[in-house]
């Protein structure tokens, strides 16, 4: 099916900037955005990549517009002959290249970033977005 994949809504500080990493493969070409999530859907930040049989970790930094409102993470421009597969996806405050943050039996080499608000948005063991479905 074609269309777009979004997180569900996370409540961030305006004015902030956010880095969103996600892995990533599969054929075709893709957008990820950083967007307020009701209102106008004001855009904070996009990337067009081209997905490859291989796992990319890709990363989108943007500054979360002073709307007030949740922000979202999506993947758009989903054509019908694409093929996309998505994993561990993380949010971090902050702009930069993060490593991933295991929690399940590791020792954390450094604290963790926190996102207000929203919780039941990350699977609160793993720090993993939950994306819907094709919509």
């Amino acid at each position: 099916t074609s269309g777009y994949m979004a997180s569900d809504g996370v409540t961030l500080i305006d004015s902030n900037t956010y880095t969103q990493s996600i892995w990533v493969k599969g054929s075709g070409t893709v957008t990820l955005k950083f967007q307020e999530e009701g209102g106008d859907f004001t855009l904070y930040a996009s990337k067009s990549i081209e997905l490859t049989t291989e796992w990319v970790k890709h990363y989108l930094t943007g500054i979360k517009g002073s709307d007030s409102n949740p922000a979202r993470f999506v993947i758009d421009d989903v054509e019908s002959t694409d093929e996309v597969y998505i994993y561990s996806a993380q949010l971090q405050n902050g702009a930069g290249v993060f490593s991933d943050i295991y929690t399940n039996g590791a020792a954390v080499t450094r604290q963790a970033d926190e996102v207000t608000g929203a919780v039941a948005s990350f699977n609160d063991t793993e720090g993993i977005s939950k994306y819907s479905s094709f919509i």
